[in-house]
């Protein structure tokens, strides 16, 4: 069943006081730098980050690769044995369109 329009009173902010004192608070957070950077939001920081890629040692870089290609094999030859037993064409057009995105 569908839900009935909202009345113009309904879509105006200042009967919901929750919305207002969000966008004020986000106007004047947004204003300082310095809240930016105890919030932990500072982009110029990414070269000591831990969780940016370019920070990793070269083990787990391999170590990520490795698993992401182990997993796309592993979709890529599930999705072909899909084709191989799809009891309609339309599922073996979906099997073969997953399997060939798994093994690109």
């Amino acid at each position: 069943m569908a839900d009935p329009p909202l009345a113009s009173s309904d879509l105006n902010d200042q009967n919901r006081p929750g919305i207002q004192q969000t966008a004020s608070l986000e106007s004047s957070e947004a204003a300082s730098p310095k809240v930016e950077l105890e919030r932990g939001l500072d982009d110029d920081d990414w070269e000591n980050d831990p969780s940016n890629a370019r920070n990793w040692s070269l083990g787990r870089k391999w170590t990520v690769t490795a698993i992401l290609f182990n997993i796309c094999n592993v979709l890529s030859i599930a999705f072909n044995l899909g084709c191989a037993y799809a009891p309609t064409a339309g599922s073996l057009i979906g099997f073969r369109f997953l399997g060939e995105f798994f093994s690109l």
